[in-house]
């Protein structure tokens, strides 16, 4: 009788790794709240900012989060569009994890393209927002 035994992997399921990510960005936060309640003022994670003095693509996100944190959840739209679409996505997809299902797969290759230049675009245009809403006003 040859008994086949169930093989067990060192790492974790695919699905585990945006949920790691996101908890250490949390703890990031955490770590970046309390570091600002003793200077009295939010320090900037960015790096990209720090170096060119142009908001990265993710700029605002840590304020957005704080904001809905706080309950101020259009204050939190606001700080970042891009990422309440990211965290509505992601909550929809732990969600269908959760119950066992995964996002339908599109069969057809213009499909992929049409996702590929949506996301570019939306990309892009929430990049632009979060440089516009950076500057500083007209006088």
């Amino acid at each position: 009788m040859n008994a086949v035994e169930p093989t067990t992997s060192a790492s974790p399921p695919v699905w585990r790794w945006p949920l790691l990510a996101g908890a250490a960005w949390l703890l990031l936060l955490l770590v970046a709240e309390l570091i600002g309640r003793q200077l009295l003022v939010m320090p900037t994670l960015c790096v990209f900012r720090r170096l060119t003095g142009v908001p990265c693509p993710t700029c605002g996100a840590t304020r957005a989060v704080r904001a809905a944190a706080a309950g101020h959840g259009w204050e939190a739209i606001a700080f970042n569009p891009g990422l309440a679409a990211v965290a509505l996505l992601g909550v929809a997809w732990v969600g269908l994890r959760l119950c066992g299902r995964s996002w339908p797969r599109p069969r057809r290759r213009s499909t992929w393209w049409v996702i590929a230049i949506l996301g570019v675009t939306a990309f892009a245009a929430n990049w632009a927002y979060v440089i516009w809403r950076d500057l500083p006003p007209a006088v």
